[in-house]
């Protein structure tokens, strides 16, 4: 059997199993009985490794579902300034019981931004004044707070919290002093960007 049909093959046991609702260790222990007898693959972890990915995926299609599909997007009007919406969006979240995806979401922005504007820091700062610089890293503060306070409840807030508490050293009040620590927290900005993407 080719690769491309097997991993087909996988692919349709995990989704089966998630739709179903197997247990996850009887689906792993027939999956290799099957594999082992009626193919006669004897290394096949690289085959339970991948049945393991799609079984997260199918996991994580659900609740992606969910997101994409949350009312409190609607709040959102198209032509509305972005702390207009932001705040439509957070009072929106919070009525729908959904304050912590809010938080995930602001967290993912804060960390892309912080990406983008180290990646070429004379260009993007040079739009700021002291000001802007101050704000900015308020917001930082603003959101490492709440997803600590939310953290302690939600499991799901937990790993998105651990991500960006490195962060934490990004409390500049003038541009000078942003762009010197965004240069400094580069590695730290680069992890937690890599851990909210896996």
């Amino acid at each position: 059997m080719t690769d491309i049909l097997l991993s087909s093959f996988l692919s349709l046991f995990a989704l089966f199993g998630k739709k179903e609702q197997v247990d996850e260790a009887w689906a792993k222990t027939m999956l290799v009985s099957y594999l082992r007898h009626h193919f006669g693959i004897r290394n096949i972890d690289s085959y339970i490794g991948f049945y393991n990915d799609m079984r997260v995926a199918y996991d994580m299609a659900e609740k992606l579902a969910a997101d994409i599909n949350d009312p409190s997007f609607k709040a959102i009007e198209d032509d509305a300034p972005i702390a207009e919406s932001t705040k439509a969006l957070y009072d929106a979240m919070n009525e729908n019981g959904r304050i912590n995806y809010f938080w995930q979401i602001a967290s993912a922005s804060l960390v892309e931004q912080l990406y983008l504007i180290n990646h070429n820091s004379d260009k993007f700062l040079a739009a700021f004044d002291d000001d802007a610089a101050a704000n900015s890293t308020f917001r930082i503060v603003l959101i490492l707070d709440a997803l600590n306070r939310l953290s302690q409840y939600d499991p799901d807030i937990k790993p998105v919290a651990e991500a960006l508490a490195p962060l934490d050293v990004l409390n500049a009040t003038t541009v000078k002093e942003l762009k010197a620590q965004l240069a400094e927290a580069k590695d730290k900005i680069e992890a937690a960007r890599a851990a909210l993407v896996k």
